[in-house]
């Protein structure tokens, strides 16, 4: 299986800039996946030149079949690949190429297999098709609830009424909450409940109000602006929905004070837009704003179809957003920690920011950031995947996330344990707090860590700086008991500069057999690095094959050849050079870590692109940036 986030790190690499890049001479791209309304049966896609195809064979899109392609001959639009099943609303999905169609251009030039790409969903969500219920502050349960002049007093007086389709509308105020509010089985796919709030009329809030500015204090949550459900420190989940509590669609809403703000246990179709979470943890290390979990069937989770769009999520315990199911996705949203209590235990220090279990997930345009000053014991884990821990592992395949910023996390972004395999992060930024001595890496932020037998994850077009490791390779004992071999990972065409190492790996203990193995870090840049590598407690069984090859090291003390570890085709300037075919040369570096003088690489299969999406020339350049 090629590394498309799902390979063997070796094969090509097709992926594109955000926009797809400017049309080029060289092969053909696929642009803008996406479904439309009038077509659900379809994943339409452009292409930057005209195209032809018969065949589907290497493509796949997450959770459907493929069963053909049509190609609009001699146009770069109305391309569109048809599927078995049709898509819906609440799908969440992307598209990977491995290989082995005949898609070609005009000049019989074959399309580059490439890494997961999102699909947006253009399919509306389904109208209210039942009764319409209001809640405000200043209404009773005893009325009858359906007007605005006659409102229910409480959200569960609305709901013990609700039937598939009801839309509740809530106005804006403060709700205390005294213990969890139950969900009705009623949600359909076709009819989901509905909870929306208001501010002075049904429908008048279109954007998220609430912000902070990172490194200070966050503001309270404003409950003239959106209704807020306060649980009063409470150990419990403000909303619960159990099994068979399907399709709830929650708007406009703002959570506080409590062990969990939503958590869903297996229910699914659970959507969550333009809402805000602050405070929340049972004193014991527990609790999430967001926790939905579909829960799993041995070592492989069910579909949830679960989105988080547009929200807020500050403080929480466990973790700010918690996601456990298949085809999900996180969109646009915003975590934070400014919690300095110094306990990893304390109610609202975070652990995870956005975390994930099972396969087919999507995080993208969303922020994880860790106040400088969050307790040490707390580090943070940033935006990733973790498979499970100890013995329990679930399968973690096939997550896409782009377009992400972390900082001041220990680990930026993140593939943890056995099953954490097969993932893509690219087009992200990860900072730190700095270099300082004396600090420690897990307090000052470090970049992609991939930890404890997790396997063929791509990272690619990554901007890494100020932070203590760039790139950690982890062993963690006490998740993985037995054989933990991290293995096949790639980290490509990205850029790390201002940090403490380029790299780090450590092991925590022999209780079990890690190897270190084909692991990759090709046409990277490396900038004003105190120091080449650092090692910790290191107990390994085996490192072998691992390989830097086409990178630039500018300013990087401290250069050697680690055990392991091999050199091929890299420039250096500052230090010593290493291993084969390597140069030693001033990269002259202009405008964002461009090159000012040829250096010439080696061709690697998967960076036919470099960091900003410009085709690679032939011989390719060194580093992440091609030269213009």
């Amino acid at each position: 299986m090629p590394a498309d986030g799902g390979g063997d790190g070796g094969s090509k690499d097709g992926s594109i800039s955000p926009d797809g890049g400017p049309v080029d001479p060289g092969p053909p791209r696929l642009l803008h996946f996406r479904i439309e309304e009038s077509n659900p049966t379809r994943v339409s896609f452009d292409s930057s030149k005209p195209i032809a195809a018969t065949t589907t064979t290497g493509f796949t899109v997450s959770g459907k079949t493929i069963s053909a392609v049509t190609i609009n001959t001699g146009s770069k639009t109305g391309h569109y690949f048809t599927v078995a099943s049709p898509f819906s609303y609440w799908d969440n999905a992307t598209i990977r190429y491995e290989g082995g169609s005949d898609l070609t251009d005009e000049e019989s030039q074959a399309l580059y297999p490439f890494t997961l790409e999102y699909v947006s969903n253009a399919i509306p969500e389904p109208a209210a098709s039942a009764h319409t219920y209001y809640v405000s502050t200043s209404g009773k349960d005893s009325n009858g609830g359906t007007s605005t002049s006659a409102p229910f007093g409480t959200v569960a007086k609305a709901l013990s009424v609700a039937t598939a389709g009801t839309t509740i509308y809530v106005q804006a105020g403060l709700y205390p909450v005294t213990g969890s509010i139950s969900l009705p089985s009623v949600g359909t796919p076709s009819a989901p409940v509905k909870i929306v709030g208001y501010q002075n009329t049904p429908g008048d809030i279109s954007t998220n109000y609430y912000s902070y500015s990172y490194g200070s204090a966050a503001p309270a949550l404003d409950s003239s602006k959106m209704p807020l459900f306060d649980g009063g420190g409470g150990t419990f989940a403000i909303f619960f929905g159990g099994q068979g509590d399907d399709y709830v669609i929650y708007r406009n809403l703002q959570f506080a004070n409590a062990g969990s703000g939503i958590r869903a246990y297996r229910s699914k179709g659970v959507v969550i837009d333009n809402c805000n979470f602050k405070e929340f943890g049972d004193g014991t290390g527990d609790g999430s704003a967001i926790e939905l979990d579909i829960g799993d069937e041995g070592s492989v989770y069910d579909d949830s179809f679960y989105r988080v769009e547009n929200s807020y999520a500050l403080n929480a315990g466990m973790g700010n957003i918690v996601l456990y199911g298949n085809h999900n996705l996180v969109e646009s949203c915003h975590t934070y920690c400014d919690n300095t209590t110094d306990a990893y235990d304390a109610t609202g220090v975070s652990d995870y920011y956005i975390t994930l279990r099972g396969s087919d997930n999507i995080v993208r345009n969303s922020k994880a950031e860790r106040r400088d000053g969050v307790a040490a014991a707390a580090s943070g884990h940033g935006i990733g995947v973790k498979s499970g821990e100890a013995t329990t592992f679930t399968e973690s395949f096939h997550n896409l996330f782009e377009h992400d910023y972390v900082i001041g996390c220990n680990e930026g972004l993140y593939t943890r344990n056995t099953n954490a395999d097969h993932n893509v992060f690219k087009d992200c930024e990860i900072g730190g707090l700095g270099t300082a001595a004396g600090t420690s890496y897990g307090v000052n932020g470090n970049g992609i860590t991939f930890q404890t037998d997790t396997k063929y994850n791509v990272a690619e077009r990554i901007y890494v700086h100020d932070v203590k490791a760039a790139i950690f390779y982890d062993n963690n004992r006490y998740e993985v008991f037995t054989g933990a071999d991290i293995v096949g990972n790639v980290v490509r065409n990205s850029i790390i500069s201002d940090s403490a190492w380029a790299f780090r790996y450590g092991s925590s203990g022999t209780e079990n057999t890690p190897t270190l193995s084909d692991n990759r870090i090709e046409n990277c840049t490396f900038d004003n690095v105190d120091s080449f590598y650092y090692s910790e407690s290191v107990v390994w069984t085996s490192i072998s094959g691992n390989q830097f090859v086409n990178g630039i090291f500018n300013g990087v003390s401290s250069m050697e050849t680690p055990n392991g570890w091999s050199f091929d085709h890299n420039a250096f300037n500052g230090s010593a050079a290493q291993g084969s075919n390597a140069l030693s040369q001033d990269p002259s570096f202009s405008g964002f870590y461009v090159p000012g003088v040829a250096l010439p690489g080696v061709h690697i299969d998967g960076i036919e692109y470099d960091f900003n999406g410009a085709r690679r020339l032939d011989p390719p350049q060194m580093g992440a940036v091609e030269v213009p």
